[in-house]
């Protein structure tokens, strides 16, 4: 079996791999973390209208047009930021 890209990254990056230790270290800090960042996410706003989007490939911006003929489909290989971190 292997790993997720974005799993691996979290080895694999010095940055990363430092927060990830501290938590494999300290579980209570974890979990900590874990449930602040939920309830910061519980507490985003609901976009509609005009205010939002539904995205076919969260890392590319969908075409003004959603007809069938317009719409590209998101490759199998995944989006890289400059830092070589997973962003799809």
């Amino acid at each position: 079996m292997g790993l997720f890209f974005s799993d691996n990254q979290l080895c694999v990056d010095p940055r990363m791999a430092a927060l990830v230790g501290s938590f494999a270290a300290n579980e209570t800090l974890w979990k900590e973390k874990f449930a602040a960042a939920m309830v910061r996410m519980g507490r985003i706003q609901l976009q509609t209208g005009t205010c939002g989007e539904v995205r076919l490939n969260c890392s590319v911006v969908s075409p003004t047009s959603s007809s069938p003929s317009s719409i590209e489909l998101a490759s199998s290989t995944p989006a890289v930021d400059e830092d070589a971190i997973a962003t799809s």
